[in-house]
């Protein structure tokens, strides 16, 4: 939550930049005292980019959500879809995953997971 009150502070594109600048200044801190490249990949798989465009738009809707409807709604929604979109990967075996069917027992944890939400 404290991206939320940068964000109330410098504004949510200020706090877009001045975050990941944070991030980008400790990955090449971190690259420079490894000395060496030897375990990075030097190719880029494509959801790796994927990942990342989609933690920026997390992030900045994270921070303009709390903001606007508080922090016990957005966390339930992030929590929500959180659980779509493992569901969606593990249906349809994205990223190189096996196949799991999305069947009747993990609905009925969504089920539950809904029902202590609104209760």
């Amino acid at each position: 939550m404290m991206n939320a009150h940068i964000g109330k502070v410098q504004g949510q594109y200020g706090m877009i930049i001045g975050v990941s600048t944070a991030q980008i200044a400790v990955a090449s801190f971190l690259l420079w005292r490894m000395k060496s490249a030897s375990p990075l990949q030097l190719q880029v798989v494509p959801w790796m980019v994927v990942a990342g465009v989609l933690g920026v738009g997390i992030m900045f809707g994270t921070s303009y959500a709390t903001g606007k409807i508080g922090t016990l709604p957005v966390f339930v929604l992030i929590i929500a879809g959180q659980m779509i979109a493992s569901s969606v990967i593990d249906h349809f075996g994205i990223m190189g995953l096996p196949e799991t069917l999305l069947l009747f027992p993990n609905l009925e944890v969504y089920y539950l997971y809904w029902s202590v939400c609104f209760a």
